[in-house]
């Protein structure tokens, strides 16, 4: 999957850090962590990835976009500032019922996590991210 020209506005981290330096938006940094910020400087269009291809002797046999705006700010954050958290609780349960409550975890995170997901537009051209399938 490589970043499309739409993923820069769909991140907090960039809109409202790195492009206005507004110090009290610094906070998203640590959330970051590069994760965006590597995938910004990538962002290029479908026509820009397409030549990109073509210059190494590729061409593209299927295309498809992925992941919309409401999806991409909901990763943008997610369970990040929750992690060390979640790292700790983990560590404190006993391996013998580890299990269940991962499960019990994940069918919770399931009952908002499915529906959200079903909202997601497929091959929506403004979505964050292009998907290829190349051949030579």
């Amino acid at each position: 999957m490589l970043p499309n020209v739409t993923l820069p506005d769909y991140s907090f981290f960039n809109r409202l850090f790195v492009q206005t330096k507004d110090p009290a938006w610094s906070w998203l940094d640590e959330l970051d962590r590069g994760r965006l910020s590597d995938n910004i400087k990538q962002a290029a269009s479908d026509e820009q990835w397409r030549e990109i291809f073509g210059s190494a002797g590729l061409k593209v046999r299927r295309h498809s976009n992925h992941l919309s705006k409401h999806i991409i700010q909901a990763w943008d954050i997610g369970f990040r500032p929750m992690f060390p958290a979640f790292l700790k609780a983990v560590e404190a349960i006993p391996v013998d019922k580890l299990a269940d409550v991962k499960s019990e975890w994940v069918e919770s995170l399931k009952r908002f996590a499915v529906p959200f997901a079903a909202t997601e537009m497929h091959n929506n051209p403004t979505n964050a991210f292009h998907c290829y399938v190349l051949s030579k």
